[in-house]
């Protein structure tokens, strides 16, 4: 780490998915936060050809770690759980935000993060993980794996990239060949594929974050409902506590007369999303949970 009276605060931001535009937003927002508090700023931008740089110069990435002393990692959804950021502030001692790499890597491979939390008793929809052994050209993999899900999870399925947060791949399949064309369409990507039992209830996410000591949580819905919303907080903070974070994360459950159950875990959420809007008019500012997460380094 640098050791010199000049402390440096790194924003990762861009990134090499669809998302690449909100980070870029969000990144932004953050240097600006943190300029107009007159901490030392550089701007560390990851590019769709997967080329980093920092204030425009293209750099070796674990050359220039070392001399950073906090970095905001920005980079949102698959961009951001591939953790070689993280990893690397990890491997030489830098300060940064979000979760450890290891927590990212559980938090997204969907099928490994069910299996953990399962253990601890926490319900989750019935799910069929397909490897993807295709070779170019053969679909025989994914007529094997088709099979098997429609006979193990039946329909209606939810079919989704096992790996990461990629939201322009989930599908619903309804019938046999609808199963077999999102499984190809994946396997085709060179994507291992997890089939979801479709439960029906109402999407709530629940993002829990730390002030101090304290750990805040905020239900996010697009309807009101009238489950037991502390029920639903504290199955978020279990799960928060079982994983052992200590960042903001962001729980997605589906609720109904049965039941909450997890569906995915997010563990680089895009702070500036308008679903957060709520938290953050609020006391608890985004600039002021920004200031919060780099002033022990003033």
């Amino acid at each position: 780490m640098n050791t010199d009276k000049i402390k440096i605060f790194v924003v990762a931001r861009g990134g090499t998915s669809h998302e690449s535009k909100k980070s870029h937003d969000y990144g932004a927002f953050v240097l600006d936060v943190l300029k107009k508090n007159k901490k030392e700023t550089r701007d560390l931008y990851l590019h769709p050809n997967g080329i980093f740089t920092l204030d425009g110069l293209p750099i070796v990435l674990e050359n220039k770690i070392p001399d950073f002393h906090f970095v905001w990692i920005a980079l949102v959804g698959t961009d951001g759980e591939q953790n070689i950021i993280s990893s690397l502030c990890e491997k030489y001692n830098v300060k940064y935000s979000g979760s450890s790499s290891l927590q990212s890597i559980l938090a997204s491979d969907k099928h490994n993060l069910k299996q953990a939390v399962r253990q601890h008793g926490i319900k989750t929809p019935y799910s069929y993980f397909a490897k993807n052994n295709s070779k170019k050209n053969d679909n025989k993999n994914a007529k094997d794996e088709a099979l098997k899900i429609f006979g193990l999870v039946g329909i209606p399925v939810i079919i989704k990239p096992n790996n990461g947060s990629d939201s322009q791949h989930i599908d619903v399949a309804t019938n046999y060949a609808e199963i077999e064309a999102c499984i190809k369409k994946l396997f085709d990507l060179g994507i291992d594929a997890i089939a979801e039992k479709h439960v029906k209830g109402l999407p709530i996410s629940v993002f829990v974050y730390s002030l101090g000591d304290v750990l805040h949580t905020n239900i996010i819905s697009s309807e009101d409902f009238e489950y037991d919303k502390n029920e639903i907080r504290n199955e978020a903070l279990y799960i928060h506590h079982i994983l052992g974070f200590s960042d903001h994360a962001e729980y997605d459950f589906v609720v109904n007369e049965k039941g909450i159950n997890l569906l995915e875990v997010n563990t680089h959420p895009h702070l500036l999303d308008h679903k957060y809007s709520k938290i953050w008019n609020g006391k608890n500012s985004l600039e002021k949970y920004i200031l919060h997460k780099t002033s022990d380094l003033v």
